[in-house]
């Protein structure tokens, strides 16, 4: 791993670890109360972590004015299928007629990928992953697909397998690792954008 890659890593997994106190006080965070935006944003964080790890990326969201915010959380061992049924769940229920957005890092974002297969037709606004295990054959056109050039854990596609992977957008994020794309300024600007050129107008 290369130095700065190894840096932005270690000070990720520092914030993370610094943020799981405020975990308590994300799972009371609720998608129902008053609200200005029509659209909800929904969160999926990686394998073994919790909402919290999104804690950064979740301010940053709703500064850029969007006040519907949800933390989708999962068991460790629950399959796919069934936790992208739950996330769909959630974000229909949050769907208060402007559609939601799906984040998701790592395995997340996996999970993010499959909600949004089964959302009802026009209920997504945007699907953003952040290191997200992918399978060449995959079918996920409104997918943008971050990634970090030095993530250990999930590679990003080039080549032929980027084409088969059929995203909308697939960013490789250059010297970021795994757990430096929740930190990554650019990660951020790419998401806030996406999301921003996605939402409900009016």
């Amino acid at each position: 791993m290369k130095p700065l890659s190894l840096g932005r890593e270690l000070c990720s997994a520092g914030a993370m670890l610094a943020s799981y106190p405020f975990e308590p006080f994300m799972r009371m965070r609720t998608l129902w109360t008053p609200r200005q935006s029509r659209d909800a944003v929904v969160f999926a964080h990686g394998l073994g972590g919790d909402p919290s790890n999104l804690l950064m990326l979740s301010v940053m969201v709703r500064m850029a004015g969007f006040d519907a915010i949800g933390f989708y959380k999962y068991p460790l061992r629950q399959p796919l299928d069934v936790s992208a049924a739950q996330m769909a769940e959630m974000a229909h229920e949050a769907d208060a007629g402007g559609g939601v957005h799906l984040i998701g890092h790592s395995f997340g974002g996996a999970i993010a990928r499959a909600a949004a297969r089964i959302l009802r037709e026009g209920a997504m606004r945007s699907l953003v992953t952040l290191g997200a295990p992918w399978t060449p054959g995959q079918h996920s056109p409104h997918e943008l697909a971050i990634f970090g050039d030095d993530d250990l854990i999930v590679a990003a596609p080039d080549g032929a397998d980027a084409r088969d992977a059929a995203f909308k957008r697939i960013v490789v994020l250059r010297a970021t690792g795994h757990l430096g794309l929740l930190h990554h300024d650019e990660a951020v600007r790419l998401t806030l954008g996406e999301l921003l050129a996605n939402r409900i107008s009016g």
